[in-house]
């Protein structure tokens, strides 16, 4: 299955560079009705199938695969209720691995946490992407395009974002007495309200695509 939506790091605010690549990131990160963080993946793991997503600069897009099994262990009992009352395919049934999965990637799309306790944690492995880029020829070929490019276009935006640019000015080296406080953000601010605005004016119905192959 696959979602696709139409919105991009073109999108991203003028304080908040890559916003979209770390809102992509952190609605990983646990759901209201699935609040356990591992709780996606976990299940995906245990149906023999994965996940992954992308952001690109006019699209983001969450996708997944699963094998087509049926089971009723304890953890997924609920799911395999709903899947004998709710689910059909041209045999009559869709398999509880698929109903499963797709009903915990749907909440991505419905109530994402954005939980604050885990932006600090999410910021810093953005970071490490940005600086692991930082390396690749390819990487810094696009990133020199962008610079050279028009700076009122929004091709000229900085996609990969890292923790400077997402907490609007913060030091991930800043040390202090309020470093293990969840609103220090190394003397930046927290960009908690920028991607729940984020997921609402851009993850509705008209920007959003679904694709579904299997049972």
């Amino acid at each position: 299955a696959s979602v696709h939506v139409r919105a991009g790091h073109f999108d991203d605010p003028p304080n908040r560079a890559g916003l979209a690549h770390f809102h992509e990131h952190m609605l990983f990160l646990g759901t209201e009705k699935y609040p356990k963080e591992e709780e996606y993946e976990d299940f995906l793991g245990r149906n023999g199938g994965a996940s992954n997503a992308y952001t690109d600069m006019e699209d983001t897009n969450y996708y997944f695969n699963v094998s087509p099994l049926d089971h009723s262990d304890d953890d997924d009992e609920e799911t395999s209720e709903e899947v004998e009352s709710e689910s059909v395919d041209n045999d009559g049934k869709v398999s509880s691995a698929l109903s499963g999965a797709l009903d915990r990637f749907a909440q991505f799309f419905i109530s994402p946490l954005f939980d604050e306790a885990m932006l600090e944690r999410e910021l810093r492995a953005v970071n490490s992407e940005y600086l692991n880029g930082r390396t690749a020829d390819n990487w810094r070929n696009y990133q020199m395009l962008k610079h050279l490019s028009n700076h009122d276009h929004p091709f000229s935006k900085f996609g990969c974002g890292n923790y400077n640019t997402l907490t609007d000015g913060g030091d991930p080296e800043l040390k202090g007495e309020e470093e293990e406080s969840l609103d220090f953000f190394g003397g930046g601010s927290s960009p908690r309200e920028a991607l729940v605005q984020f997921w609402t004016d851009k993850y509705h119905a008209g920007n959003i695509r679904l694709c579904v192959v299997g049972r």
